[in-house]
């Protein structure tokens, strides 16, 4: 798109939801840096419509890179006239039941559950049919499994804001699965599980008791076999992060997991070991 903000001009509002910058490669696209937000959302056809910057560049702070501190979301307002502070999911549902107006909404609002999420997963897999690479099979869906992480009863690794949301919040299987398949009726073949500290760690009892949690391998086979189910065409599934700390404390529970993972799994699965953490 040659000119975006032409677009955008014609829009009731404008909402930017951005996350934290991790370095790397990108092959698909490289993440908006602050320097492009400010500078694309300053456009002077943008004046008069309202603009929203949301995600964890809103809750935490604007990551530049790793390794660097977060600059505070104010930096970017203006051109930004709302800083959400809480989950986009539900403060944007706000705003859309009371007439489209953020000032008449409480931006800091946060999910209290996994639950509230259910249907926003499945009515929003639509979307991705706008994503550049949905015509020609190139987009992969990551998949939260929960969010936060089980060492935020210590306070978590200090370069990660996951410890930050507190008590993690895990997905039932049932909810993920029912996800899965609704990407999948929009035409997506590839999926991420991701979105969590440790995979490993998904389902388990001591979650919130336990800094290093025992693993369920149980609920983990459940959860692969209901992903499968839901996109038997997949082309591909794979994993995001495991701690190697929970590796360590628990070799059995570890070793039934990475077999299951195998037996699901497609092939060119790496699993993420933070070895900081």
């Amino acid at each position: 798109m040659e000119d975006p903000q032409k677009v955008w001009a014609t829009a009731d509002m404008l909402i930017l939801i951005a996350g934290m910058i991790v370095p790397g490669k990108y092959i698909g696209g490289t993440p908006i840096s602050v320097k492009e937000a400010r500078r694309f959302f300053s456009d002077s056809r943008l004046l008069d419509t309202p603009k929203l910057l949301a995600g964890p560049w809103a809750r935490f702070g604007c990551g530049l890179e790793g390794g660097k501190l977060a600059v505070a979301p104010d930096l970017l307002s203006p051109p930004f006239d709302y800083i959400v502070t809480g989950d986009s999911e539900v403060v944007l549902s706000k705003i859309a039941q009371t007439g489209w107006n953020p000032s008449d909404v409480d931006l800091s609002l946060s999910r209290q559950g996994p639950d509230e999420i259910v249907e926003f997963a499945k009515r929003g897999a639509r979307i991705v049919a706008q994503h550049p690479g949905h015509s020609i099979g190139y987009t992969i869906c990551e998949i939260e499994t929960y969010r936060g992480c089980p060492r935020y009863i210590s306070g978590g690794c200090s370069f990660c804001t996951e410890p930050l949301y507190g008590h993690p919040q895990q997905r039932d299987v049932v909810d993920i699965a029912a996800e899965v398949q609704a990407l999948r009726e929009n035409g997506i073949r590839a999926f991420r599980l991701g979105n969590q500290a440790d995979l490993f760690t998904y389902g388990s009892s001591e979650i919130g008791e336990e800094e290093f949690p025992r693993p369920s391998p149980e609920v983990i086979e459940s959860l692969f076999a209901k992903v499968r189910r839901a996109a038997p065409d997949l082309t591909v599934l794979h994993i995001d992060n495991v701690n190697p700390g929970t590796i360590a404390r628990h070799p059995e529970e570890s070793r039934a997991i990475a077999k299951i993972i195998m037996k699901y799994h497609t092939t060119g699965d790496v699993a993420a070991l933070g070895v900081e953490s």
